[in-house]
């Protein structure tokens, strides 16, 4: 697997080389995970009124950087928990797609706080509120190598 620079030094899968991971097939699977079983933990004791449940899907299919933000977390949550819900896949693989998916996620959160439109929106908000979620959840050790 290609390499750059950057990864080489703190000894990780480049998530800036050109192969994308076979994981990114399941970005569907990956949104069901997030809507099924991530929105109960990240704020709501119930599914009546949840934000994460009832606003976030919505917003997602308009905004990248919002989907690519619940990916990251549903994803990263299946490397560590070792449930794979039907995935078929190993969890070094959804640790990589979690990478690739923050990633994306805040290149394209970076795009939309550049336009003045989108900076306002909820979509933008949520996606910021969700990208630092998933770097509270995530091992330090892990995001060191990011550059946003």
């Amino acid at each position: 697997m290609p390499s750059c620079a950057y990864c080489k030094d703190y000894k990780r899968i480049c998530i800036y080389s050109s192969t994308l991971p076979s994981t990114f097939k399941y970005y569907p699977q990956y949104l069901n995970h997030f809507i099924q079983h991530c929105c109960k933990y990240l704020l709501y004791p119930s599914d009546d009124g949840n934000p994460f449940l009832v606003a976030i899907p919505f917003l997602a299919r308009t905004s990248p950087a919002l989907c690519n933000s619940m990916v990251a977390i549903a994803a990263g949550h299946l490397s560590r928990t070792g449930c794979n819900y039907g995935f078929k896949v190993t969890k070094q693989d959804h640790k990589l797609c979690a990478d690739w998916s923050y990633a994306f996620g805040a290149e394209y959160l970076g795009k939309a706080i550049n336009d003045e439109t989108k900076r306002v929106s909820d979509s933008t908000l949520a996606a910021c509120l969700l990208l630092c979620i998933y770097e509270v959840i995530s091992p330090i050790h892990d995001l060191r190598a990011f550059p946003y």
